[in-house]
């Protein structure tokens, strides 16, 4: 099979190369002349992940000596007064950062992962981890203020993002009769945009903001957080 040539640093640009640093495109791949004699293959590399939807622990590989870190915190639920007073309030969205950390090969973090809240109302978990004594937070949604107040809900707040700090968006409320909108997770979840989604007594009927960290809207649920760990 022909090769096709794309640098070459021999002063004899032949099929097999004189020189060192020769490359070329053979079948689909790429080589680098070695000598005059043999080639290596260059590959790329595939970049690797680690996820975590519930708190536990990563272990930085034996290869890995930095990581990129990637924090949404759980979103707020949302409050509903009932039927003769359905005032709703709804959650706050969970907070997002993203940061670049060096790490020590065989080194173990514990990672906490923020769960949505699933009472009414409360705040979403923070979702955290501790590396070189430092902690990054992507902050959970706050809860619902109790009806009738002027303060709504507010987003979760990040921490130490050296890349990224996005800082969640509030619930809001538009009206006496409960409609609005659990707030967003930046680059994660939308909030609950319906209204109230619990009626009647029957709360498997509840439902959730957008996952990673969406934030509840009137009586429902946020959504859990989420930590990524790539290298």
């Amino acid at each position: 099979m022909s090769r096709i040539i794309l640098a070459n640093q021999s002063s004899t640009p032949d099929d097999a190369g004189s020189g060192n640093g020769q490359l070329f495109v053979e079948g689909n791949k790429l080589f680098q002349q070695i000598g005059t004699d043999n080639a290596q293959e260059l590959k790329t590399s595939t970049p690797k992940m680690s996820g975590f939807t519930s708190s536990g622990d990563f272990i930085a590989p034996a290869d890995c000596t930095s990581v990129k870190i990637q924090l949404w915190g759980g979103g707020g639920a949302g409050q509903y007064d009932g039927d003769d007073n359905p005032g709703a309030f709804c959650g706050g969205g969970g907070a997002h950062i993203v940061s670049i950390v060096t790490v020590t090969p065989g080194t173990s973090y514990t990672v906490t992962v923020g769960a949505g809240a699933t009472s009414n109302p409360s705040d979403g978990g923070d979702t955290s981890v501790t590396i070189n004594s430092v902690t990054y937070t992507a902050g959970g949604g706050g809860g619902d203020a109790t009806w009738g107040s002027s303060s709504y809900n507010f987003g979760g707040t990040a921490t130490n993002g050296n890349v990224l700090n996005l800082n969640g968006s509030g619930g809001t409320r538009l009206n006496n009769a409960g409609y609005g909108a659990g707030g967003n997770c930046p680059l994660g979840g939308a909030g609950m945009s319906t209204q109230y989604a619990y009626e009647g007594g029957d709360q498997s009927t509840r439902l959730r903001g957008g996952f990673p960290g969406g934030g509840g809207g009137g009586y429902a649920f946020g959504a859990d957080g989420l930590a990524l760990f790539s290298w």
